[in-house]
């Protein structure tokens, strides 16, 4: 399934549907979404190159930065010309960063599983994160960390825990309930 009819087949026009979670997507489109209710973290990578896009989904940047809990779809690209196995991180519709290599390693097939049976995407808690505005030389960028439950897609904890950058297990933030 490539991107573009990855998307048509995720964004519809309805939102009639109260059971499933829904995000608005482009031109107010809305996403047919399962939510993993997992309390396992991911870190976003690439997320530099979506500062705007991520500034905009928060309202903007403060003194203080973001601590902004929201929902995120992961959407697999194998038509990515730099990897077959690349993870979107979509938000609201709009991309904010991939999974880690490693990650989308893992996650890739059992995300095109899970949309194939399900006939919707996969959707987790994020949290975007930073983006503090303290003047011209204090200025932090947004990141974004992913809470799933890695067994909905039938992936082991170890998995992922094998994938994941050392120096992210050192930072660990909490979501609120």
């Amino acid at each position: 399934m490539g991107l573009r009819s990855a998307l048509r087949a995720l964004f519809g026009t309805s939102r009639s549907n109260p059971q499933l979670p829904v995000e608005i997507g482009p031109n107010g489109a809305v996403a047919r979404a399962e939510l993993s209710e997992g309390d396992f973290r991911l870190e976003v990578v690439g997320e530099s190159r979506y500062q705007d896009v991520l500034e905009r989904i928060v309202g903007g940047r403060s003194e203080d930065g973001a601590n902004y809990p929201t929902m995120a779809i992961l959407l697999p690209e194998p038509e990515n010309r730099y990897d077959p196995n690349a993870v979107q991180v979509l938000i609201a519709g709009l991309v904010v960063g991939y999974l880690s290599r490693a990650n989308a390693r893992v996650m890739h097939r059992p995300l095109m599983h899970f949309m194939a049976r399900h006939d919707r995407a996969f959707a987790c808690r994020a949290l975007i994160k930073g983006g503090w505005d303290r003047g011209p030389d204090d200025r932090g960028h947004f990141g974004v960390e992913l809470c799933l439950e890695p067994a909905d897609l039938g992936v082991s904890d170890d998995q992922l825990r094998g994938a994941r950058d050392p120096a992210f297990l050192e930072s660990v933030i909490e979501f609120e309930p």
